[in-house]
């Protein structure tokens, strides 16, 4: 099964970094960057790649795809994967994932309201009501592993 995300205007590099480790360690199949945000070869980024001795040539060949808006990632016939701290949302533990499926997931602001409409589903990764959400650099390697830890089921 691929595992695919699409971080929507994601602008800080030290989540991006994370996010980056991640992919490297689970060979997540393809990233897509969305609108205004920073890659995998942003100084910053590479900086704190190898700040953590990881070879920053493997940035380089990663599958990675810019594009404007999540509109662009849905023509590709993606299902579009969101998540939600909103209790309506269903249980990442009742989620099963398809072959087509991307992770979206925004920047400090989250998903705007037209992007959150593009979704097809929205799943709520269990937390305590201490927390209000979970960041980006949190929820990649959550999501990632339970993939993982599906297909090995």
């Amino acid at each position: 099964m691929s595992i695919r995300l699409a971080l929507v205007h994601l602008n800080k590099p030290h989540d991006v970094a994370v996010v980056a480790q991640v992919v490297l360690a689970a060979e997540v199949e393809k990233i897509f960057f969305i609108g205004n945000g920073v890659d995998f070869l942003h100084p910053k980024v590479v900086s704190k790649v190898m700040s953590w001795n990881i070879d920053p040539m493997l940035l380089r060949n990663l599958s990675t795809a810019k594009m404007k808006t999540l509109g662009d990632v849905r023509k590709e016939g993606l299902r579009l994967i969101g998540t939600s701290p909103d209790e309506k949302t269903i249980s990442l533990f009742s989620y099963e994932p398809q072959d087509n499926d991307v992770f979206v997931l925004g920047g400090a602001n989250g998903l705007s309201q037209a992007d959150r409409n593009l979704l097809d589903m929205t799943i709520k990764i269990p937390c305590s009501n201490k927390i209000s959400f979970l960041t980006v650099s949190t929820v990649v390697p959550i999501l990632v592993y339970y993939v993982i830890g599906k297909q090995r089921r």
